[in-house]
């Protein structure tokens, strides 16, 4: 099973998902985050977002999206979808004010909808 750690940039700069955090893959796998950061861009890429009461992180829009992203991986790409199955995303290092900004909780959103994602906060 993959694991990848969130970290916060340095001097809050935009990392590779336009958030004030990077990722880390684990040293036995280096790729993992290259994956995470493909797959999290090709579902915010491709989401219209609307005003969803309930939030979009619980839309059922976003969630059916998301989902048929993954379900393309694994038809395209069986080795990475299996890197993304039973994920471990370590948040950690992050502090509030990461926590609060709403390109995390979107990229946390979509990481969540990963088959068997685990979240260590």
């Amino acid at each position: 099973m993959a694991r990848i750690s969130v970290c916060p940039t340095e001097g809050k700069k935009f990392g590779p998902l336009d958030g004030p955090f990077t990722l880390f893959g684990e040293a036995d796998d280096p790729e993992i985050d290259m994956i995470v950061i493909a797959f999290a861009r090709q579902v915010s890429g491709g989401m219209s977002f609307y005003n969803n009461q309930a939030g979009f992180a619980e839309s059922s829009l976003f969630k059916s999206f998301a989902v048929e992203c993954f379900e393309e991986l694994k038809s395209d790409d069986p080795q990475s979808a299996a890197l993304l199955t039973d994920l471990t995303v370590d948040c950690r290092s992050l502090d509030d004010e990461i926590r609060a900004d709403k390109i995390w909780q979107l990229h946390r959103a979509i990481l969540a909808t990963l088959p068997g994602v685990r979240f260590l906060d």
